[in-house]
Formats: structure tokens, C-alpha cells, sequence
């Protein structure tokens, strides 16, 4: 997915670092919209840093669905509405 790259790991979670391309609020509702959640990381700290990222859960995901909720990810960000909050 050319859009975000992994760039921490925690637990059963990962960050992905989205380009300037895209925004975290809009990707967000796009992802919810079509039966994913994310988390936006600004939603977990007081300062919004230049870095744009969602946070991924993946505890509860077979690997079986990885690969299509990955697909959703990708589509959420190429939405209009992935792209509204640059």
C-alpha cells in the first residue's frame, strides 16, 4: 500500500504514517463507512506533530481478513473524503 508505511509497533497495534497526501479524519470515516475502524493517532496525544497516522489493531483479526481489510484501508485513503483533511 503506497500510501502509509509502518512505522511502530506496540503491542497488538501499528502505526502507519499516511503521506501529505492524505488525511487521518477523513480516512477514518471512510474506513468506518465501509465496516473498518481505525484510530486516529492525534486522538491519543495533546500535540498534533507535522506526522499524519492511524493506528491499526490487529488482536482481534484472523490472517484470513487481513488482506481484505487491508483493501478497505487502501480504498478509504483514495476516497475524497480520505483526502478532505490534508
Amino acid at each position: 500500500m503506497p500510501e502509509g508505511r509502518v512505522t511502530r509497533t506496540a503491542g497488538l497495534h501499528v502505526m502507519l504514517d499516511l503521506p501529505d497526501t492524505a488525511g487521518t479524519r477523513g480516512t477514518v470515516r471512510a474506513a468506518a463507512a465501509a465496516g473498518l475502524r481505525l484510530a486516529d493517532l492525534d486522538d491519543s496525544r495533546a500535540n498534533r506533530p507535522a506526522v499524519r497516522a492511524l493506528v491499526l489493531g490487529y488482536g482481534i483479526i484472523g490472517a484470513t481478513e487481513i488482506p481484505p481489510a487491508v483493501a478497505l484501508l487502501r480504498d478509504a485513503l483514495r476516497t475524497p473524503a480520505g483526502l478532505e483533511d490534508r
